[in-house]
């Protein structure tokens, strides 16, 4: 994070590129890539009930150990985050 502001939304660097990318715009708005756009990544809100039917093969990993949850292991009352590969990993 760059610690910036646009619209009141905070404006990210890239360490590597150099360049301040506006999440609010899309796009980056100083630097070397100024007016490149961000590729739309898709995401949902659901429940874990409905993910794991719609999605039974995910496989969950535990936010602190990066192993596998596995059995009976309940994730309710966790924040999840599910990655494009259909691994979800959690957080107390």
């Amino acid at each position: 994070m760059s610690g910036k502001l646009i619209k009141n939304a905070l404006v990210m660097y890239d360490r590597e590129t150099e360049p301040l990318w506006s999440q609010f715009v899309g796009e980056a708005v100083a630097g070397p890539l100024a007016g490149t756009k961000l590729d739309l990544v898709p995401a949902q809100m659901t429940t874990w009930r409905d993910w794991k039917t719609r999605h039974p093969n995910t496989l969950v990993l535990d936010g602190g150990s990066g192993r596998p949850l596995t059995g009976t292991s309940s994730i309710s009352g966790t924040r999840a985050r599910v990655s494009s590969a259909g691994l979800m990993s959690t957080t107390a």
